[in-house]
């Protein structure tokens, strides 16, 4: 009886757990919408990277915020949802804490903000923070490897070692056959 019990409770818990990670599937199969939100947003920053870049090394010297917003007016925008861009060139003037901080040689940061968190480029490494939540591995990492951990723990649930044994009382050894006795 408590070999049985036993059973089942690792069966309910290996079906829990599997299902659990059957609904990580689902989240991560959302998550399609987003990156595509996310890809879109990279590619209008990039563009406007590209001109700002091409502003500068036309004119030796970074926009003014009124160029800076004229250069925006000319882009071609595809997400209405996204925020203004801003643009620093000083660490007084970003309100972003950029991780290792500004170089001593000059550097600008394009930015703006997300609705939770900003969203930036640094001119001195080249640096996109939106490129990894545009990729499947960076906005779900491990939670792409939800649905064979579904598989593995649905379907280990149903191993005939968890399935509850039956009492054989009648034919106690099953490769032995009994022919019928006739009296």
């Amino acid at each position: 009886m408590a070999r049985n019990l036993t059973r089942i409770l690792i069966r309910c818990l290996l079906l829990g757990i599997g299902m659990i990670f059957l609904i990580l599937t689902f989240l991560v199969l959302l998550s399609a919408k987003q990156i595509n939100k996310n890809r879109l947003q990279l590619a209008e920053m990039q563009e406007c990277v590209g001109k700002v870049e091409a502003f500068r090394s036309q004119n030796h010297r970074l926009p003014t915020k009124e160029e800076f917003h004229g250069i925006l007016a000319g882009l071609a925008r595809h997400n209405v949802s996204l925020g203004e861009f801003e643009l620093s060139s000083t660490p007084q003037d970003c309100p972003i804490q950029v991780p290792g901080g500004w170089p001593n040689a000059s550097g600008w940061v394009m930015y703006y903000w997300r609705g939770e968190w900003y969203e930036y480029y640094t001119s001195w490494n080249n640096r996109y923070t939106l490129t990894e939540q545009a990729s499947w591995w960076g906005f779900c990492g491990p939670m792409l490897f939800s649905p064979l951990a579904a598989v593995l723990f649905i379907g280990s649930s149903f191993l005939p070692a968890l399935r509850r044994k039956k009492a054989r009382t009648e034919n106690p050894s099953p490769l032995v056959v009994q022919l019928p006795t006739s009296d």
